[in-house]
């Protein structure tokens, strides 16, 4: 639309994949759209119960400017609902100063559904409000810019997908180093996502070792840990579509949601993992450690094999290999188990 002064070299105001497009630079007031305005009226009290109450009184003109409606629309959702994060596509398409905009509106609505709701669990939390969003090509790269926006992370296209068990401690240590050197920032990584399956589906035991061992945040897409299938829509012009597809519900892969829950469990009980750090001791073993916890893991031990803990646990210290639920006592610096299960070993003194 040329009329409306666009420009296709600049993220910020270029045209945008064909989604809504708002000038989010102008600070102008401006009503609420006609055609916004006659849906409502059309829908009449009809569509009553899906409106959102927290919203109710932002259908009217406010003397606003067109970013201020949004953030004010966006924000409510956080307030009726207790939503206490969002992931934002594409960020650099937005000014900085509207993400940071919509970052304090979100934590002043998060505070507020927190007082309204005292004896719901989440109300306990104190976290603010979590903001990841999509930056093209975006790694583990610390962005400060978006952080003083808001921002604790951008999503990481380029986490290795293929359960690749000989690499992945080099890879979790770049980021656990990351973590340690940018306060409140971290890697977002994933498996698949809704544009594309990049994963070895045939292996995804040990893509899910690598993602939920992995410091930062680990993001499960519908249907990873249960081993759902691609839709007919593969064969349609709109191949992506394919991702979407319903879940498994009546054909869950058993297995591979086992696997998926016991290491989501772990992770969840021994935060060391996702937020510790990192020394690195072979191709296949490494410790994760803060303060007050210090966590063991090996990838690919073969049943019997005796695990090197000298300089980690002391002799004669109990041990729990936490897959299997094992307990071993340090030995001359070595510790066994008879058995690992799914090529790894998670182990942490008792």
């Amino acid at each position: 639309m040329p009329d409306e002064g666009w420009d296709e070299n600049n993220p910020l105001q270029a045209t945008l994949y064909g989604m809504p497009d708002f000038k989010d630079e102008s600070m102008m007031p401006v009503k609420i759209p006609d055609f916004l305005k006659k849906k409502w009226k059309r829908e009449g009290k009809a569509n009553d119960a899906w409106v959102n109450p927290s919203a109710r009184a932002l259908r009217k003109d406010r003397n606003l400017s067109p970013s201020q409606y949004l953030i004010a629309w966006i924000a409510s959702w956080v307030e009726e609902f207790g939503i206490d994060g969002f992931r934002c596509d594409i960020v650099e398409n937005v000014h900085l100063n509207r993400w940071k905009e919509l970052n304090t509106a979100c934590n002043a609505a998060l505070q507020k559904w927190r007082k309204n709701h005292p004896h719901d669990p989440a109300a306990k939390w104190d976290e603010p409000f979590y903001m990841t969003g999509d930056f093209e090509h975006a790694s583990i790269d610390y962005k400060p810019d978006y952080a003083d926006a808001g921002f604790s992370s951008m999503v990481n296209f380029y986490f290795p997908k293929h359960g690749d068990l000989d690499n992945i401690v080099y890879t979790w240590k770049a980021y656990a180093d990351s973590i340690a050197a940018h306060h409140r920032w971290h890697p977002f990584s994933y498996l698949n996502n809704s544009y594309h399956r990049d994963a070895d589906m045939d292996n995804m035991i040990d893509c899910a070792t690598t993602l939920l061992l992995s410091p930062g945040v680990a993001q499960i897409f519908y249907g990873d840990e249960s081993g759902r299938e691609l839709s007919d829509a593969r064969l349609n012009v709109d191949s992506d579509q394919a991702f979407h597809s319903d879940m498994n519900w009546n054909k869950i892969n058993g297995k591979q949601l086992a696997h998926f829950q016991k290491l989501g469990n772990i992770r969840r009980s021994n935060p060391v993992i996702g937020a510790g750090r990192q020394r690195t001791l072979d191709v296949h073993t490494c410790i994760r450690y803060n303060d007050q916890d210090t966590v063991l893991i090996k990838l690919k031990p073969y049943d019997g094999e005796a695990i090197t803990t000298k300089g980690i646990f002391r002799d004669g210290t109990q041990v729990i290999e936490l897959y299997t639920g094992q307990i071993s006592k340090v030995n001359k610096g070595m510790v066994l188990f008879p058995k690992y299960e799914n090529n790894l070993a998670i182990i942490k003194e008792l």
